[in-house]
């Protein structure tokens, strides 16, 4: 089982997360310098944070003086979006060429959840570096992060419109809200000091588009009125392992 505080992008709110059941196969070729890996795994989900469990309060408790197909309409879209048991499937491809001067590497992963307000997400990178001296890298990456938002949540209400009109924009701008989309570059050199520690230095330029409701990508929180997604990041780091 996995347990963490984290964001998962779900009503732009921190999610306590859960994940249980895990299990996965992984596979790996390797010949000379390329290298070519493949894995699969999938999870049951719990995830709760206080705007989905403000969202799903609000659905499943309509008011009593309202028609019972309004309330059943309300409880079938809480039905929908929360995510108890929601079996999460991970794929992973990746390959890396690596002859010793140079390398190249790539990778593709998905993430695919059941219907509920977890979204599916697919990523990617590519990498190259140069070695030299010795002791030192520079390398260059690129990654590109997109969400494949789910519709027809708010379906169950429609035909209560006008109604059911404030729930509609409410169902609707949660699912907007949680896009993710984000391209990234990463300009860097490392200079190993042992054999077990190096030193790193990079840059990172971030571009993340914006949701349909016009709001930075659901894993910024706290933005500056205006940010138009752009964002730049500098780091040195001294790594080690043991």
């Amino acid at each position: 089982a996995y347990h963490k505080d984290d964001l998962l992008g779900i009503g732009r709110g921190l999610s306590d997360i859960d994940l249980t059941s895990l299990m996965g196969i992984v596979g790996t070729v390797e010949k000379d310098a390329f290298l070519l890996r493949a894995s699969y795994h999938q999870g049951d989900l719990d995830s709760v944070s206080a705007g989905s469990t403000a969202l799903l309060g609000a659905l499943r408790g309509l008011p009593a003086a309202l028609p019972a197909p309004v309330r059943a309409a309300g409880n079938a879209v809480a039905d929908d979006l929360e995510i108890v048991d929601t079996l999460g499937h991970f794929y992973e491809l990746g390959a890396k060429y690596d002859p010793g001067d140079w390398f190249l590497i790539g990778e593709w992963t998905a993430l695919e959840f059941d219907r509920s307000l977890a979204q599916d997400t697919e990523g990617w990178f590519v990498s190259g570096g140069v070695r030299f001296g010795g002791k030192s890298t520079i390398y260059v990456s690129y990654a590109d992060l997109s969400t494949d938002l789910k519709s027809g949540y708010s379906d169950p209400l429609r035909p209560f419109l006008p109604a059911t009109a404030a729930l509609v924009a409410v169902v609707d701008g949660t699912i907007a809200a949680s896009e993710s989309d984000q391209t990234s570059w990463t300009l860097g050199y490392r200079y190993d000091l042992s054999d077990s520690v190096d030193i790193k230095f990079e840059y990172q330029s971030f571009d993340v588009m914006t949701s349909p409701t016009g709001s930075p990508s659901a894993q910024f929180h706290d933005v500056v009125p205006g940010w138009d997604g752009d964002a730049s990041l500098f780091t040195v780091a001294l790594d080690a392992v043991f």
